[in-house]
């Protein structure tokens, strides 16, 4: 028995260095792992590596900094294993030179927060859209992003996801609000009934918990119990549906 049999695990970066060790120690102890990098052949040489030593592995070429593309993995691994229990945000970049603030290329800038920091965001908004409770998410950041030591770019994108990980974990953690799968089909179904209507920031009530939903993103910005939210005054919302 090992310490993760049946979770089901995405690592990005999972084709070489950190990532690639994590996948293998993961199927080492049972889970089901996805591994996703932009380079295919690399990724099938590590997938070999852990099919030969008796793990399961799916890989899934993936550029995070493409929302399409982090759609994608999402929805190869729920289909493939149906369900994602644990997500590691490794991938990641340096910058160019490492350069000091006034010597940044704005070009590099760009491609390092696409992936860094932008990645791991989508990365964690479209996991947490299929996750349960009990899931996990991990974000391999760096002591750059807490001490400001390293390239200019390569720090502020690290110092963004130790930044954004504080959030995501005071949001779930403070809510403690967990959904059935008939709830979560129905939160959907809710979602979907807005987009129809045309609402762009919608309430949606199931039960006795009330959602703020970004529509078109298909993005809960904001979950609360009865009590909750009767004591909250919700503006910019321009409908609300009851499921």
């Amino acid at each position: 028995m090992g310490k993760l049999d049946n979770k089901v695990a995405i690592i990005t970066g999972g084709n070489a260095g950190v990532g690639k060790e994590i996948a293998k120690l993961f199927a080492s102890e049972g889970a089901k792992v996805v591994i996703s990098a932009r380079r295919q052949q690399v990724l099938e040489e590590t997938a070999k590596e852990i099919e030969e030593a008796g793990g399961t592995v799916l890989c899934v070429p993936t550029d995070i900094s493409k929302v399409d593309d982090v759609k994608n993995l999402v929805s190869k691994t729920v289909e493939t294993f149906g369900q994602l229990d644990i997500l590691i945000n490794n991938a990641g970049v340096l910058d160019k030179g490492l350069n000091a603030i006034d010597q940044i290329d704005y070009d590099d800038l760009n491609r390092v927060i696409d992936i860094n920091q932008k990645g791991t965001m989508y990365c964690m908004s479209e996991a947490l859209k299929v996750m349960k409770s009990g899931a996990s998410i991990v974000n391999i950041s760096s002591v750059a992003g807490q001490y400001g030591a390293g390239g200019a770019v390569y720090v502020s994108t690290k110092a963004a996801i130790i930044g954004v990980t504080k959030h995501a974990a005071m949001r779930l953690e403070n809510r403690n609000i967990n959904l059935t799968d008939e709830q979560n089909n129905r939160l959907r179904s809710g979602v979907q009934k807005a987009s129809e209507k045309g609402i762009n920031e919608s309430l949606v009530i199931v039960d006795s918990l009330a959602f703020i939903v970004n529509v078109p993103n298909k993005t809960v910005v904001t979950a609360l119990d009865q009590k909750e939210a009767a004591d909250n005054i919700f503006t910019n919302i321009d409908g609300a549906v009851i499921i």
